[in-house]
């Protein structure tokens, strides 16, 4: 049956069905009629940085820039527009994209830079390249030694101001935080750009206590609009809340899990794999010991919260794989999470299904990292890369995400990657590795209703049933109908709803 409108009491679907049928319902609910459209919940991205993008807004973009020289040029501009910043804080360069494809060197920020700090991370956020004033007031040097990081030197034996993982913690936590002001700005401006392409519910991967509370207090006086799901950073404060609050939950806020890191990012070297990499002298960095995970899951567990763990490499995957199955029953509802799933050896996959693990993954990383992925892994390991349909098969569902800012908000893209294994450019013309791709319903499903099981949600919002959130979005066509050129501007959302509010219309 084609719908034709939506009824709504409240805040909740009561009906679905033709505008005569439901006329004889309740007359005084609210009906939504579709006029012509074609309805979907509303997308549900399960893992984000959604402050972070917010407040990457305000800081210096350098996603696609195709130098080094290009980025320092950028920095420039956005110096001299920014003259009361005390830090220069920029993301989004990625060597990969560049001839020789080397990590960047200090020495031009030094030079233009020599008494202002800059930080520039790389894409994924788990390197960054500094200048000679954050070294020294972070005070790190050529004999500095950071567990889970790395300092990376010229080949005078100098550092090259690169550093990777746990290192470059040793310089962002010197920025100044922002204040309540700052922080709503942020996630104000996350929220504009998510509505318009039909997102109405995210799953934050990884935030400390006060911007949870700053979440907390915006939903509650109506301005942040957005259902979240929060996975909490592993510290004290974090994990005395947990004690004090239980699961936390409002209509559209959850707090009740932890995100943990295994392991750096692939494009980096610092995935933990189980081998050296095919182009490097190195297998990577692990993150923490393996006795913290033990004590850290054991002591999420205790509080009846749910552990979510960053996981690239086939190494840290195994490793977070054996961490849960010494505290999960193989039947248990505890839907424990591994971020990522990235590289995974298909001896491991069973370990999923057995302890009922959710694989996040994030399609759009395998085309966006398709065209180096084989010199870092060689093919015989490949195969275990970006493994959407061998995971779906194992486990029975995928909780699909973007991974935002790492890559870019539009969730149809993550369509375009999941059916077609293609890029925005629309490559390859043929698909990269079209044994993993998923079905539309699969991926589908993955961007509304698993995101929201794999979050605890799914008896509130992710799918169009009587007794759900009437949180939906409009399109003018199937979504299946529209072209792939069309799904990578992703610009036709028509109407998104949350709460039986209409809260975007193009």
């Amino acid at each position: 049956m084609e719908y034709e409108a939506i009824l709504v009491a409240q805040d909740e679907i009561i009906a679905i069905g033709t505008e005569d049928s439901l006329a004889k319902i309740n007359p005084d609910a609210k009906k939504v009629s579709l006029n012509g459209q074609h309805v979907y919940p509303a997308l549900h991205d399960a893992h984000t940085h959604f402050y972070a993008f917010g407040r990457g807004l305000t800081e210096l973009n350098l996603k696609g820039i195709t130098s080094w020289q290009s980025a320092v040029e950028s920095l420039v501009e956005y110096g001299l527009n920014n003259p009361e910043r005390t830090w220069l804080i920029g993301r989004g360069w990625d060597q990969n994209l560049w001839e020789g494809q080397a990590f960047p060197d200090r020495a031009a920020l030094d030079s233009l830079f020599p008494d202002k700090p800059v930080l520039l991370k790389r894409v994924d956020g788990h390197a960054a390249v500094v200048n000679a004033a954050a070294l020294k007031r972070a005070k790190l040097n050529e004999e500095t030694v950071i567990e889970g990081g790395a300092l990376l030197k010229r080949s005078n034996g100098e550092l090259s101001g690169v550093l990777i993982d746990n290192a470059v913690d040793a310089v962002s936590k010197l920025i100044p935080p922002p204040n309540f002001a700052e922080v709503r700005q942020s996630l104000l401006a996350a929220q504009e750009v998510c509505i318009q392409y039909g997102i109405g519910a995210v799953t934050e991967a990884g935030l400390d206590l006060p911007i949870v509370l700053a979440i907390d207090s915006l939903q509650r006086s109506g301005e942040l609009k957005l259902r979240v799901i929060v996975m909490l950073n592993p510290g004290e404060a974090e994990f005395q809340f947990a004690k004090d609050q239980g699961i936390y939950r409002t209509p559209n806020l959850r707090v009740g899990s932890f995100k943990l890191y295994a392991d750096g990012a692939l494009g980096s070297r610092g995935a933990l794999l189980k081998s050296p990499y095919c182009d490097a002298p190195t297998q990577g960095l692990a993150l923490n010991i393996p006795a913290y995970f033990d004590q850290t899951c054991e002591r999420v567990l205790e509080l009846g919260y749910q552990a979510c763990t960053h996981c690239i490499g086939d190494s840290a995957n195994s490793l977070m794989l054996d961490v849960y199955s010494r505290l999960l029953k193989p039947e248990n509802d505890k839907r424990w999470r591994i971020e990522h799933a990235q590289v995974v050896d298909l001896n491991d996959l069973d370990k999923f299904k057995r302890w009922k693990i959710i694989p996040s993954v994030q399609p759009t990383h395998a085309t966006s990292d398709m065209q180096w992925v084989e010199a870092r892994l060689c093919a015989e390991r490949e195969h275990g890369a970006y493994a959407y349909r061998s995971l779906l098969k194992s486990v029975g569902l995928l909780a699909l995400g973007t991974d935002f800012p790492v890559e870019e908000v539009n969730p149809f893209l993550t369509y375009l990657s999941a059916v077609f294994r293609k890029n925005s450019a629309l490559e390859p013309e043929q698909g990269y590795r079209n044994e993993e791709k998923l079905s539309t319903f699969e991926t589908l499903k993955g961007m509304t209703y698993w995101p929201a099981y794999a979050g605890f949600t799914e008896d509130e919002y992710g799918s169009l049933q009587v007794g759900q959130k009437a949180d939906f979005l409009m399109l003018e066509k199937p979504i299946e109908s529209y072209s792939q050129k069309d799904l990578a501007k992703g610009d036709f959302v028509q109407e998104l709803w949350l709460s039986g509010v209409l809260v975007w219309k193009r």
